[in-house]
């Protein structure tokens, strides 16, 4: 993808397409009315619901949203720990106005997924191979192998000259939210934005 958006894997070309608007969600969000750019950059479950009715409307009818918790971290080439962080931990203190989680845009026919908010996972210690958005296959949660007592359901990995980095998103299915603000108070802004993202997308196929 030519933004922010990494996609591994080898999809169908509609799917690509829709990607493509999907990159461009950021920008579309930063053009509203009262918001502040790149605030969308930090809002996983916002984004995530916009990306999910985007999806529907151009056909992917069962895209969804799946709480979940991003783990990032840079190991050596010998497999020790350089640096860590987490998007969305368990038992974190909750932050008033934010979703206590971290959450991705799901499609479960095809086992994919889109995660655009890792932008706040960003450190010096990846060396810019971390993307802001990164989109590719999931699957049901393994059943062994736990990590702070979830499941994993997705896993990247880059490798640089001297490091690597590791992504590990793990299933976090007793996030309820629904019961969010971003779900439930904030949806006139998010249907401006999901109708310029199908309009952005019908405009690919003229």
């Amino acid at each position: 993808m030519p933004g922010d958006l990494m996609t591994i894997g080898e999809w169908p070309a509609k799917l690509l397409r829709a990607m493509a608007i999907v990159d461009r969600v950021h920008d579309i969000y930063s053009v509203q009315p009262d918001v502040l750019p790149g605030f969308s950059k930090e809002t996983c479950l916002f984004t995530s619901l916009a990306i999910r009715d985007f999806l529907v409307a151009v056909g992917f009818k069962d895209a969804t949203v799946r709480g979940c918790t991003a783990l990032v971290r840079a190991i050596t080439l010998q497999d020790e720990d350089i640096w860590s962080v987490g998007l969305g931990v368990p038992d974190q203190a909750p932050i008033p106005g934010k979703f206590n989680g971290h959450a991705v845009c799901t499609i479960p026919s095809i086992e994919f997924f889109v995660d655009s908010t890792l932008y706040p996972a960003i450190r010096p210690y990846w060396k810019d191979a971390l993307p802001g958005m990164l989109a590719g296959p999931y699957q049901a949660p393994y059943l062994s192998d736990k990590i702070m007592g979830r499941h994993p359901i997705a896993r990247a990995e880059m490798t640089l000259d001297d490091r690597k980095l590791e992504v590990i998103w793990l299933d976090r299915p007793e996030l309820q939210w629904k019961k969010d603000i971003d779900f439930a108070v904030k949806s006139v802004r998010r249907r401006r934005i999901v109708e310029e993202m199908v309009r952005m997308f019908l405009a690919q196929e003229n």
